[in-house]
């Protein structure tokens, strides 16, 4: 398996943090460090893959968002359900926006989702992803 890189954004300092090779337990601290605050974002990358797919979470500490792209170009967004409901939460990811609550997760469904794309490389389709 290739390793895994990651990027986090600290807004205190303004820098843009990179670990490579990373474990699932350096990447479960670094995305409970997601606090919608001082770090907000964070963008994973297969190191060494072919493509140039990512898959990113923001937010936190309690709701997430995560998205998966191969190509830059279609987007594949975890979500709670298909439902299009009028409920909006606002969520600090860079800066503070409103997300559809149905698009917002929790923390362990969130770090299922991370984990699938660690081990497997590509997304987990037992979840519930929405094009985008």
């Amino acid at each position: 398996m290739s390793g895994v890189s990651i990027e986090m954004d600290d807004l205190q300092s303004g820098d843009l943090v990179t670990r490579t090779n990373v474990s699932l337990g350096e990447l479960k601290e670094c995305i409970k460090k997601l606090d919608g605050q001082r770090h907000s974002i964070m963008t994973l990358r297969i190191l060494g893959a072919e493509c140039y797919g990512h898959m990113c979470i923001g937010g936190g500490p309690d709701l997430y968002i995560v998205y998966y792209t191969m190509n830059n170009l279609s987007f594949h967004q975890l979500v709670s359900s298909t439902d299009k409901g009028d409920d909006f939460i606002t969520l600090f990811i860079g800066d503070e926006s409103y997300y559809p609550v149905n698009h917002c997760v929790g923390f362990e469904k969130a770090w299922k989702a991370i984990v699938y794309y660690f081990t497997n490389q590509c997304i987990d389709g037992n979840s519930l992803w929405m094009e985008c």
